[in-house]
């Protein structure tokens, strides 16, 4: 980041990739990918060390727990797969959704899953049991991205309806729902600290949202596509933002200002 240089490429699958996911503990990295695999990828050396495959299902989303032992997969035919990433096998089906599951997301625990569909709902699952616990209701469009607020249990959804959001997980209310975007919802993220829930999509703006309150706080403009991935960094200082435009930004959360642009891609991040 200091040098803006690329140090690594990582390149396995065959196919246009959906997302990566960095695990909580170790070096894990995962990816999801149109060619209906997952993988997982040693940071240090670029190298493919496992593919998950299962069925031919595109594979949308994808989730590491806590623990580092478990991915999730949400996939084309509705359905999320759990699978065992110590021995590579597929442990567990979880299926309720009519429709592309999206977004999935663990909670800071391990316990809960969180899905978004196309379907337009959200649902929560008990890992263990691979039970549905609960449905939230209120999006009209797609879901398209999903956050466990980091020490709360709270739940942000983002859709193309154009809003984002915030459910209590135990009561299942809709606690906020945050409307300034003028596009489609692409992506969305809690801060470490969880006092901030940022927000990003088609209108090339990134929002941060005041997550008690419900106010926006800051509007981060400068993409020139529409921004499809946010994350914050682990001691929340900095959230990155990829965008359509072939370009990462990096933000500077205090002052709202971007303090480096990132390129290289040669496609949409």
């Amino acid at each position: 980041i200091r040098t803006k240089e690329c140090v690594r490429t990582l390149q396995a699958h065959g196919h246009r990739v959906w997302l990566a996911a960095f695990g909580q503990v170790g070096d894990i990295l995962m990816s999801c990918s149109d060619d209906q695999t997952i993988k997982r990828w040693d940071i240090v050396t670029g190298n493919c060390l496992s593919t998950l495959q299962t069925y031919r299902n595109t594979v949308p989303s994808v989730a590491v727990s806590p623990d580092g032992l478990t991915v999730a997969g949400g996939y084309e035919d509705s359905c999320i797969r759990l699978w065992n990433l110590e021995t590579g096998k597929w442990v567990k089906t979880l299926a309720s959704h009519t429709n592309l599951v999206g977004a999935v997301g663990f909670d800071a625990n391990g316990r809960y899953l969180v899905s978004g569909s196309d379907d337009q709902t959200l649902k929560l699952w008990d890992v263990e049991t691979g039970e549905c616990v609960r449905t939230f209701w209120g999006h009209q469009d797609w879901i398209t991205s999903v956050a466990f607020h980091p020490k709360s249990y709270c739940v942000a959804s983002g859709s193309h309806d154009g809003t984002v959001k915030v459910w209590d997980v135990k009561s299942g209310e809709c606690l906020h729902s945050l409307n300034e975007h003028t596009g489609l919802l692409k992506a969305g993220a809690f801060s470490p600290d969880g006092d901030q829930l940022a927000s990003a999509g088609n209108d090339q703006k990134i929002k941060l949202w005041d997550v008690n309150s419900g106010l926006c706080l800051q509007t981060l403009e400068g993409h020139e596509g529409g921004v499809l991935a946010i994350a914050f960094s682990s001691d929340g200082r900095w959230l990155a933002s990829g965008s359509s435009d072939k370009a990462i930004r990096l933000w500077n959360r205090k002052t709202g200002k971007c303090s480096k642009i990132l390129k290289g891609h040669k496609g949409q991040v």
